[in-house]
């Protein structure tokens, strides 16, 4: 019998599940002049207030996870944008589109208060079956988690906001399943970079 926890077991479905990709481009973060992309544009520099990042492709449907490791966590709001919003990028409006706030280095995520730092690896976890949007921090699951997202056609992108000026800009690197997680991706879930 297969031990799904094994490690050789996870990477192993990870190659087959790659392999299986009818995607022909990898996702990255999307060309923009409000960062400064790097390490094949899955790192990002994203520079000036309210400046925003965002994933080259998007989801309608299924369940999905992606990873983001903070290389500097100077005020920034991780999260997922919808198609209907693409034009004002990741802009935070205070309702759905980003679920993870610092504030004064703590994250607030439904009625929970979470600290996070430079270092630490943000799990994101998109169920379009059930419309919600759960986080961990370097593995571990938040008991908060944004809910009650519109499935209505529409279409939903991983991103990145900054609230910071320079020098204090955030720096983050995607794992959007181009290669190996760090953690553990929840039961059921496909690796972001994967066509369908």
């Amino acid at each position: 019998m297969e031990n799904k926890n094994n490690f050789a077991y996870q990477f192993l479905q990870f190659l087959k599940d790659f392999k299986n990709s009818s995607s022909s481009k990898s996702v990255v973060w999307s060309p923009t002049p409000q960062a400064s992309l790097r390490n094949n544009g899955l790192t990002a520099a994203i520079i000036g207030y309210n400046s925003s990042v965002r994933a080259s492709q998007g989801k309608k449907s299924g369940k999905w996870y992606w990873e983001i490791t903070l290389e500097k966590a100077y005020g920034n709001m991780i999260g997922i944008i919808d198609n209907h919003h693409i034009s004002r990028s990741c802009y935070y409006d205070g309702k759905i589109y980003l679920g993870h706030t610092q504030n004064n280095s703590r994250c607030v995520i439904g009625n929970t208060d979470i600290i996070y730092d430079s270092g630490d690896i943000i799990g994101l976890a998109l169920n379009l079956e059930l419309g919600y949007l759960q986080f961990y921090k370097n593995g571990v699951r938040f008991l908060g988690r944004i809910r009650n997202l519109p499935r209505n056609n529409t279409k939903y992108f991983p991103c990145i906001l900054s609230n910071a000026n320079s020098p204090n800009y955030p720096v983050a690197t995607a794992n959007f399943g181009n290669s190996p997680f760090f953690y553990k991706i929840p039961e059921n879930y496909r690796p972001y970079s994967l066509y369908r």
